[in-house]
């Protein structure tokens, strides 16, 4: 298993529309990036 942490350590967020995510990791708030993410992957792929 993989922690959040190390999940979004080789997650490029450079992508347009991961702003938000980005925004979340560096408040550490780990529960908001990933659903930022979710919404992300729903809206994106």
């Amino acid at each position: 298993m993989i922690s959040d942490k190390d999940f979004f350590q080789k997650t490029n967020l450079d992508y347009s529309g991961l702003g938000k995510v980005k925004e979340a990791l560096a408040a550490d708030d780990f529960p908001r990036a990933k659903l930022e993410f979710v919404n992300y992957i729903q809206t994106y792929a």
